[in-house]
């Protein structure tokens, strides 16, 4: 468990034997004040049935999915494949030749997809076909096939090159944020508080027991 950056005291909890064993997390409730939050979440211990009270004060929050749910894990992360559209380098990914094999080639894509970025994302984020089934893109000579984090894109081509496909990836730029009233360069260092299924991105987190 990546306890990197929590507060030493929860850190501890989160970390004891009887935790490991017996404890969860279940967050309780999420209150909004322009693009911060607070994030509050009660944790069994693990410990003679004890339950604490916590919150996370968190700010510049760019993205977040706030589930209901007990979780038993905790991870305060600098880097995750959900942290990748705000710190990769965006890219787009091209192909001009045609391949013989477009169902293996649909293989071989899921299972990049998922070794890289796992479940976090659909394959339907980053890969260009729309309305129209991913077999067709597959079957075409050439095409926007991608365009994303960097990072997935070059194991996206990677594949392509192995169907002889001749991938190309053109036009890279520095990630960007939207302020609601325009789109500005995302200079800021973000993190991913994550409980179980939940997550949050943002620029700080300031965890206290209440």
């Amino acid at each position: 468990m990546e306890l990197y950056g929590l507060n030493s005291r929860l850190a501890g909890i989160l970390s004891s034997v009887e935790f490991e064993e017996e404890g969860g997390i279940h967050i309780t409730g999420a209150d909004w004040y322009s693009d911060d939050l607070k994030l509050e979440f009660a944790i069994r211990t693990g410990e003679n049935d004890e339950h604490q009270l916590w919150e996370a004060q968190i700010t510049g929050v760019r993205d977040e999915l706030i589930k209901s749910d007990w979780a038993v894990q905790m991870q305060l992360l600098e880097d995750h494949p959900l942290l990748w559209r705000f710190n990769d380098i965006q890219s787009e990914l091209y192909f001009s030749k045609s391949t013989d094999k477009p169902y293996e080639l649909i293989s071989s894509i899921l299972e990049a997809h998922h070794k890289i970025v796992s479940n976090w994302y659909s394959l339907s984020k980053f890969i260009n076909y729309g309305q129209f089934p991913f077999i067709d893109l597959c079957k075409s000579s050439n095409a926007l096939f991608a365009k994303g984090p960097k990072k997935v894109l070059a194991e996206y081509a990677r594949i392509l090159s192995e169907f002889k496909m001749r991938p190309n990836l053109f036009g890279d730029c520095d990630p960007k944020r939207w302020t609601g009233r325009k789109w500005v360069a995302e200079t800021e260092i973000l993190r991913i508080l994550i409980i179980g299924e939940s997550f949050v991105i943002a620029e700080d987190f300031d965890f206290e027991r209440v």
